[in-house]
């Protein structure tokens, strides 16, 4: 009975799948989904992301310049910026890469 309530939520997965599928990409996604940088950058992100919505929830923050100087004075404010412009150094030529190596697929 249980699982003729979730018929129509397996129906849209199953849809879901097979147009993941068709596009080429499930492969490509289960594998490097699996990859131990995946898994440590999604675990750390869900961990970053309920403390960040906790802290919001409990003080929300307040716009101002005096209350910018001060989170860029925490050291883990700076560190967090430098691992964002770590990121930000590889981003275009990865999106670049990927989009050609699409070109050249679809040949």
């Amino acid at each position: 009975q249980k699982t003729g309530e979730n018929i129509n939520t397996f129906n849209k997965l199953l849809d879901f799948l097979g147009s993941f599928d068709r596009s080429g990409t499930l492969d490509f996604t289960l594998v490097n989904a699996s990859t131990k940088e995946i898994e440590y950058m999604l675990k750390g992100m869900l961990r970053c992301l309920s403390k960040a919505m906790q802290e919001i929830a409990a003080k929300p923050p307040q716009p101002g310049i005096r209350n910018l100087l001060s989170a860029i004075r925490n050291t883990e404010v700076q560190k967090g910026i430098l691992l964002m412009t770590i990121f930000a150094r590889y981003l275009p030529q990865s999106i670049y890469e990927t989009i050609q190596e699409g070109a050249i697929q679809q040949k």
